[in-house]
């Protein structure tokens, strides 16, 4: 190889070098996001990395961001400690969509790094290209990074119910959404329920989000969620149920929801709960005190007390005590809707069904009889609904007097051996009664005499009212067997009398009628306590009975003799045609004696 021909071969492997090291003079740009994902309006930092190979007098470059990413602000624009021997003039303006590098030199290989804070304001894949160039080498690389805006996630709010009663309890939920087709992580938030609205208990915490639901009691009552996690396009719930028993309008915020990824978002909607007052129940009778076998009001007052719900399923019983019970007719009156019942000779009267409109009150009333003396104390049920819940019960006393007892105000006696030859009977009201308390009261009472012959036939009956201090007397010939209901006169007959309290007395223990088919305002009973005695009859024209007679003694009704009055008895009231009928009930003595 001649020597033109080396040199020719030096100066190629000199210009192939020269080319080499030419071609790696350049500056190179790496550009990236972090973090690569963010939420609308939220920031990421974009790091542009600058490397050299050989020193270099004018690195630049200009970075224009795409659409719906701007410059944040503040831009915080830094360069990395230990990089850029030549601190580069940065220009990034806030809220503008360009960033750029003025000329700066580099050593030898040494690099630079440089931060600036940038903001996404629409959603959407940025995708952002970057070149670096020298004044003296020329146009370097071009980097190419991406940065994806996401919505962050969505809250809503609302209750199991729009309404419950005090007390009541209901669900509240709140459901998070995903709107992106990127997976979120690290959703939370925390919702402080209203003061006086509580967790119930249990409160039946659940949850579809992942991560920790918590649901603390408090005061304040928190729902939270923590580190959890929705897919793309998902959405999850958090529930839990509440209760409250202060009644009123409970309004409620739950968040913001935030995520990793998007930071903080939108607070939820307003969920409301109306919690109601419960309805109130109050009873009064019509008089503070009656008689035995008298009548009065009870009337029973509902209302709302809510001024702006209706209340529906209106509900409550209410048992008499043992001396009280429904009046025959009941006379019961209603304006609260639903069915009432309420049915004479009973001690229940119920409500079911009702209604009542928002701030309303409506009334119920019946009449109840007096059956035994004492103070009858009566409560209600609690008063339920369907919803506004329960409230509490109601008590109302009434007094029934011990008026004149007939049968210790009652005195019988009979006369015998009289000129007339027959048994005359006197009955007798002391007029007085002492009373437990002290106290004395007088009345008119019945006697309600009936005659039976010895097969236990009802003959005759009939009923005397007698006076305070008033003697009546009756006639075994003349009033009792002279006008019976079985044919021809017996050998023998009973007298029973039993007393009772007149039908229609006054407190004052007058006034009052007699009926012998009804003795007493309420059913007869077998061993009603009467007094009975024997008559036989004498060999006389016409008969007479009366000579060799026994006083009157406890006797009580019979089954046979009860059936047989009640039946007949009432027969003969009914059609007044005379046949059984004593003839009077006398006014004074016949001159027996009492005993």
């Amino acid at each position: 190889m001649n020597i033109k021909t080396k040199m020719a071969l030096a100066a190629c492997a000199a210009l192939s070098l020269a080319s080499s090291v030419m071609a790696q003079a350049t500056p190179v740009i790496v550009k990236s996001f972090s973090p690569t994902a963010i939420g609308l309006n939220g920031t990421s930092t974009v790091t542009f990395t600058i490397t050299n190979t050989i020193a270099l007098a004018g690195v630049s470059f200009t970075d224009t961001l795409p659409a719906g990413l701007v410059v944040a602000n503040p831009a915080s624009v830094t360069t990395q400690a230990g990089t850029c021997t030549v601190a580069p003039v940065v220009t990034a303006v806030p809220g503008s969509s360009t960033i750029s590098v003025a000329p700066f030199a580099m050593q030898d290989v040494f690099g630079c790094v440089i931060h600036v804070n940038v903001t996404g304001t629409t959603l959407g894949l940025k995708t952002n290209n970057v070149t670096v160039a020298d004044i003296r080498e020329g146009v370097g690389n071009t980097s190419t990074a991406a940065l994806i805006v996401i919505a962050a996630p969505t809250l809503t709010k609302a209750f199991g119910a729009a309404s419950i009663g005090s007390g009541g309890t209901t669900s509240v939920t709140i459901t998070v959404t995903n709107p992106n087709a990127t997976a979120l992580t690290g959703v939370a938030f925390s919702d402080t329920l209203p003061a006086g609205l509580l967790f119930a208990t249990p409160s039946g915490l659940a949850s579809t989000c992942g991560g920790v639901a918590v649901a603390a009691t408090g005061p304040p009552a928190v729902l939270s969620l923590s580190a959890g996690a929705l897919a793309a396009n998902a959405s999850c719930t958090v529930s839990a149920n509440v209760t409250a028993t202060t009644p009123g309008t409970y309004n409620n915020v739950a968040g913001p929801v935030t995520s990793t990824q998007t930071g903080a978002g939108a607070v939820s909607n307003t969920a409301t709960l109306l919690v109601l007052a419960p309805p109130t129940i109050t009873k009064a009778f019509g008089a503070a005190n009656i008689n035995i076998n008298g009548t009065t009001s009870l009337t029973f007052t509902v209302t709302n007390p809510n001024p702006a719900t209706a209340i529906t399923g209106l509900a409550f019983t209410d048992t008499l005590p043992a001396g009280l019970v429904l009046d025959i007719p009941v006379n019961g009156v209603s304006n609260c809707g639903g069915v009432v019942t309420a049915t004479g000779g009973t001690n229940a009267i119920s409500l079911t069904g009702g209604a009542l409109a928002a701030g309303a009150s409506c009334t119920i009333s019946v009449n109840v009889f007096g059956l035994t003396d004492g103070t009858q104390v009566n409560t209600t049920s609690t008063i339920a609904s369907t919803n506004a819940g329960t409230g509490l019960a109601a008590t109302a006393t009434l007094v029934i007097n011990p008026i004149i007892d007939p049968e210790e105000a009652f005195q019988v006696a009979y006369a015998s051996n009289l000129p007339v030859g027959d048994s005359v009977f006197n009955f007798t009201n002391t007029g007085t009664l002492t009373l437990p308390t002290g106290l004395t009261t007088t009345g008119n009472i019945c006697v309600n005499v009936y005659t039976f012959d010895a097969s236990e036939e009802l003959i005759s009956c009939c009923s005397c009212l007698v006076t305070p201090n008033g003697l009546n007397s009756l006639s075994a010939r003349a009033d009792l067997i002279s006008n019976t209901l079985t044919p021809g006169v017996p050998t023998s007959i009973v007298v029973k009398a039993v007393a009772s309290r007149p039908l229609g007395l006054t407190a004052a223990g007058t006034g009052g009628t007699c009926n012998a088919s009804s003795p007493t305002p309420l059913t007869v009973a077998p061993g009603m306590r009467a007094w009975g005695t024997t008559l036989h009859a004498l060999p006389t024209t016409p008969v007479q009975y009366g000579v060799t007679e026994t006083p009157f003694q406890p006797a009580p009704l019979s089954v046979a003799e009860l059936t047989k009055l009640t039946t007949f008895c009432g027969f003969i009231q009914a059609n007044g045609s005379g046949f059984g009928i004593c003839k009077s009930c006398r006014t004074g003595g016949l001159g027996a004696q009492t005993k």
